[in-house]
C-alpha cells in the first residue's frame, strides 16, 4: 500500500504561482491606488482653483459664474468617487478579513477634530434649515457660498492634508505653494505700485484700496487680507528650508518682503497679531533648533522675547512704509489712524457684548431655544448685530460667529476642535521624535497663529476662503503628523525635555526603525 504524498512537485509550482499571481495582483492595486490617489489629489486642487476665479466672476462678470459652478461641482463629485476609489482599494490591500481590514483603516484615518468639523459642517446646514423655517425665508439660499466655502475646506483640504501623505503628493503640494506665492506676489506688487500712485486696486478676498482725499481709504475686510499676507510671508520660510538652490531662496526672501509690505499697509491689529506671534515663534525655534533637548520653560522664555522684537520691528515697518506714503503722494495727515470706530477695540467690545447676546438666543425681543441651539446663520449675524448694538458688522471673534450663526453646540465643537489642534500642533513643535524638521515646526506654528489671531477676526470657518483653505490643509497636515509622532502637548508634563524615544529604542537592543519613513510604511 502506498503511502499518500503530502505534497508533489505539481502542488509546489501551482502554489508558487498562486504566490507570484497574488503579488502581481496586488502591485496592480498599489499602482491603481497611486494613480487614483494623483488624480484625486489634483481634483481637489482644482476645486479651490475654480472656487478663487468664482470669487473675481462676482466683481467683473456675473454671467459665467453659473457655468463655473456647474464645473466646480464636477470636480467636487470627481474628488468624493476618488475618495471612494481609495477606500475601496485600500480593503482590497492586506492581510486578514475585510471587515478587520476596515476597522483598521478607520482607526488610522478617522481623527477626533475631524469627527468634529463634520459635525460643525452638519450643524451649519440644519441652522439655514432651522432658520428658514422659523422666519419663512429662503436663509439656505443667502448661506450658499458661506456653506459651499465651509464644505471644500473640510471636505476637501483637511482631508487633503491628512490622507496624500508620501513624497509624490508632497511635491504636488508644494508645487501649489510655490505657484500661490508666485501668483499672489505678482499682485501685490501691482497692488503696491497703484497704491502708491493712488489708484483704485483691488486685492484677494475682497479688499479695495483707494484714495479719498489725502487719506488712504481701505474698505471691505482688510483684517482677512493681513492675516492672509502675514500668513503668506511667513509660508515663504518654509518653503525656502525646502530647497538647496540659492537662487530659489532669494526669490523666497524677496516674497516675505513683498507681503510684509502689503501687511503694513492694511494697518490691521489682526494682521499685528498674527505676525507677531509666528514671527516670533519662528525665530525662536530657528535660534534653538540647533540645541540639544531645550527645556520648555527656555523656549517659551526666548519665543516671548522673539515676539516682542518681532512685533516692535512690525510696528515700526508700518510707520516706516505709511511715512514713505505720505512722502510720494504730498500728504501731510495722519495716515495710522483706524480707518471707521468699528475697527477699535472699544468698537468691538460693543459687538462682542451684542454677539454674547445673541449666542444665548436673545433677538431684541426674547431669549428663544431654537436660536440659541442654531444660531441666526452667517447672513444674519449681521442683522441681528444690529439689532442689538446699532452696528451692521459680523462678530470679529472667530468662536462668536461661529456660535452666532451656528448656536451653541457648533460652538462648543469648535472650541473643543481648536484645543485638539492646538495640542498637535505644540506637539508638532516641540517634538524630539521622528527626527522633526525646522519647516516641518514651522507650519504648526503658522496654525497656532491663525488660530490665537482669530479671537479679534473672523476669517477661516464663513469669510476668508484662501486663508481658510491653506489654515485647513495644514490641521490636516499636523493631524496626518501628530499621529506618526504619537505626541501630544500636554502642559502638565512640560517640566522634563521629552525623550528622544529612537535613542532610548536602540539602547533596549530594539532594532526596529522609528523612522517617519517606516510609520508611513506601517498604515
Amino acid at each position: 500500500m502506498k503511502k499518500p504524498q503530502l505534497g508533489t512537485k505539481t502542488d509546489a509550482k501551482s502554489a508558487a504561482s498562486d504566490i507570484q499571481g497574488n503579488n502581481g495582483n496586488e502591485e496592480q492595486r498599489k499602482a491603481l491606488l497611486s494613480f487614483v490617489k494623483t488624480m484625486t489629489f489634483l481634483a481637489g486642487i482644482s476645486v479651490f482653483v475654480i472656487r478663487v476665479v468664482m470669487d473675481y466672476l462676482i466683481h467683473y462678470n456675473t454671467a459665467l459664474l453659473a457655468n463655473a459652478r456647474r464645473v466646480e461641482y464636477a470636480f467636487f463629485f470627481f474628488w468624493a468617487a476618488g475618495l471612494a476609489a481609495c477606500a475601496a482599494l485600500k480593503l482590497s490591500l492586506g492581510r486578514g478579513s475585510a471587515l478587520s481590514r476596515l476597522g483598521g483603516l478607520l482607526k488610522r484615518k478617522i481623527r477626533v477634530e475631524y469627527v468634529l468639523l463634520l459635525g460643525i459642517l452638519i450643524w451649519g446646514i440644519l441652522s439655514c434649515v432651522s432658520m428658514s423655517t422659523a422666519y419663512k425665508g429662503d436663509f439656505v439660499t443667502a448661506n450658499r457660498y458661506a456653506m459651499e466655502d465651509m464644505a471644500i475646506c473640510i471636505l476637501v483640504f483637511f482631508p487633503m492634508g491628512f490622507l496624500f501623505e508620501g513624497e509624490a503628493y508632497k511635491k504636488i503640494l508644494v508645487s501649489c505653494l510655490r505657484l500661490m506665492i508666485a501668483v499672489t506676489t505678482v499682485l501685490m506688487i501691482a497692488v503696491i505700485w497703484n497704491v502708491f500712485r493712488s489708484n483704485v486696486v483691488r486685492l484677494p478676498e475682497g479688499l479695495v484700496i483707494m484714495r479719498d482725499g489725502e487719506m488712504l481709504e481701505i474698505s471691505s475686510n482688510r483684517n482677512t487680507v493681513a492675516a492672509y499676507a502675514a500668513f503668506t510671508a511667513f509660508l515663504c520660510p518654509v518653503l525656502m528650508l525646502s530647497t538647496a538652490r540659492k537662487w530659489e531662496k532669494a526669490l523666497y526672501v524677496f516674497a516675505f518682503i513683498v507681503h510684509w509690505v502689503i501687511q503694513c499697509l492694511t494697518q490691521s491689529a489682526t494682521g499685528l497679531i498674527v505676525g507677531s506671534l509666528t514671527g516670533g515663534l519662528m525665530t525662536a525655534f530657528f535660534l534653538m533648533e540647533r540645541g540639544e533637548k531645550v527645556p520648555f520653560r527656555r523656549r517659551l522664555f526666548t519665543a516671548v522675547i522673539c515676539g516682542t522684537a518681532v512685533m516692535v520691528l512690525l510696528w515700526m515697518s508700518r510707520k516706516w512704509i505709511f511715512r514713505l506714503y505720505q512722502i510720494c503722494i504730498g500728504a501731510s495727515v495722519d495716515s495710522l489712524r483706524n480707518m471707521s470706530s468699528n475697527n477699535t477695540f472699544s468698537g468691538r467690545l460693543t459687538i462682542w457684548r451684542a454677539a454674547v447676546r445673541a449666542i444665548f438666543g436673545y433677538n431684541g425681543n426674547k431669549t428663544t431655544f431654537r436660536n440659541a441651539m442654531f444660531g441666526y446663520t452667517f447672513a444674519g449675524v449681521p442683522s441681528i448685530i444690529k439689532i442689538l448694538c446699532g452696528l451692521e458688522m459680523y462678530t470679529h471673534n472667530e468662536y462668536m460667529e461661529v456660535g452666532a450663526a451656528m448656536g451653541i453646540p457648533a460652538l462648543l465643537a469648535y472650541i473643543a476642535f481648536s484645543v485638539v489642534m492646538g495640542m498637535r500642533c505644540a506637539g508638532i513643535a516641540l517634538s524630539h521624535r521622528g527626527g522633526v524638521k525646522l519647516k516641518e515646526r514651522f507650519i504648526p506654528i503658522l496654525v497656532l497663529s491663525l488660530v490665537v489671531g482669530n479671537l479679534t477676526e473672523a476669517m477661516l470657518m464663513g469669510y476668508g476662503f484662501m486663508t481658510s483653505c491653506f489654515f485647513f490643509l495644514m490641521c490636516g497636515w499636523c493631524s496626518r503628523r501628530s499621529r506618526d509622532l504619537g505626541k501630544l502637548f500636554l502642559p502638565w508634563k512640560t517640566s522634563a525635555p521629552p525623550e528622544n524615544i529612537e535613542s532610548t529604542a536602540l539602547q533596549k537592543g530594539d532594532q526596529t526603525s522609528l523612522s517617519v519613513d517606516t510609520l508611513s510604511e506601517r498604515d
